[in-house]
């Protein structure tokens, strides 16, 4: 009997690659490279956006191309990259909306939190965390 709880939002992801059959592996496969590719040209938007310059941001490219961690678990059927991936992108979309506030851009980035949150649970902590920075960030009104 199994017992796991599986979040949602990564098994309809791999749904989607069930009725190619023989070529579902490979979808996966494919779908772990596209993750793993546009997280680590985020880190690289963001850092620039953050100023660490273009050597700052290559740096911080390449420790996501090269981490360990998220290159073993990229080769396994496990959440682990599709989390980081929506993680950085709502730092991205959280970065780009305190740039020129606008409802639109807040409600993008807390839409790609929650599927976050969708993917891991534990995200709510780091979501909730980052909203208390963002709050006490933009000092006395």
């Amino acid at each position: 009997m199994p017992t796991a709880y599986r979040p949602p939002l990564y098994p309809l992801l791999l749904a989607g690659c069930v009725p190619l059959g023989e070529h579902g592996r490979v979808a996966i496969g494919l779908l772990h490279v596209v993750l793993g590719v546009a997280t680590v040209g985020l880190v690289w938007v963001l850092a620039r956006w953050w100023g660490l310059g273009e050597l700052g941001a290559a740096l911080a490219a390449l420790l996501i191309a090269g981490d360990p961690i998220l290159l073993a678990q990229s080769a396994q059927v496990m959440t682990e990259t599709l989390a980081t991936f929506l993680a950085t992108a709502g730092l991205v979309l959280l970065a780009w909306a305190s740039r020129r506030p606008t409802k639109y851009r807040a409600m993008l980035a807390g839409a790609t939190l929650a599927l976050g949150v969708l993917c891991r649970p534990t995200l709510l902590l780091w979501t909730i965390a980052v909203g208390v920075v963002l709050f006490l960030s933009q000092g006395p009104r």
